[in-house]
């Protein structure tokens, strides 16, 4: 690791479990805006604006404002907008996608979306117990551990990016139908 941290066999893979790691820092802001579909903002000026300071965690993308954005290198005023507007875009986004967004390892949007049907708003899945997570079907006790384990541990993420304005949408009844009527075809 970038870090020089030793790795953990997580009995799938080699991982750094560092939170001062910067690669690990990275590619979770990286996966927020993967997920948050932020438009425009790469991996590069991402880059510029950690080493800027402007970007930490997640929840700094939102303190973010135009003239912090003139700051990185070759930005002009269009596209402080432009980033700015399309960061603020991202406050409102599907359940799935904030929660495949905040990095719960062995979570996808597809399992997160599975999840959903049974637990379908964010009080729902937080309180869920591992028991709960593990009747669903797909959902070996391993990874229902994960999933409650996980939003336990990324429990001041989501609580810092409510604060901050980020307003996941919990799916609708007919969403939800939807994808369970996709699955059995």
């Amino acid at each position: 690791p970038s870090c020089g941290s030793d790795l953990v066999f997580d009995e799938v893979r080699l991982v750094c479990e560092s939170k001062s790691c910067s690669a690990q820092q990275m590619g979770a802001l990286l996966n927020w805006i993967k997920c948050a579909e932020i438009e425009d903002l790469s991996e590069k000026r991402l880059e510029s604006m950690i080493d800027l300071g402007l970007v930490n965690k997640i929840s700094d993308f939102y303190a973010l404002n135009i003239e912090s954005m003139l700051t990185l290198p070759l930005t002009k005023d269009k596209m402080a907008q432009k980033l700015i507007s399309n960061i603020d875009k991202s406050r409102s986004l599907p359940l799935s996608r904030f929660l495949a967004g905040i990095g719960i390892g062995g979570m996808g949007m597809t399992s997160w979306e599975k999840l959903l049907e049974i637990f379908p708003s964010l009080p729902e899945v937080r309180s869920a117990s591992i028991e709960q997570v593990q009747n669903v079907d797909g959902f070996a006790e391993k990874t229902a551990m994960g999933v409650v384990n996980g939003l336990k541990q990324k429990s001041d993420l989501i609580d810092d990016l409510i604060r901050v304005g980020v307003m996941p949408v919990a799916p609708s009844a007919a969403e939800i139908d939807a994808q369970v009527t996709g699955r059995e075809n």
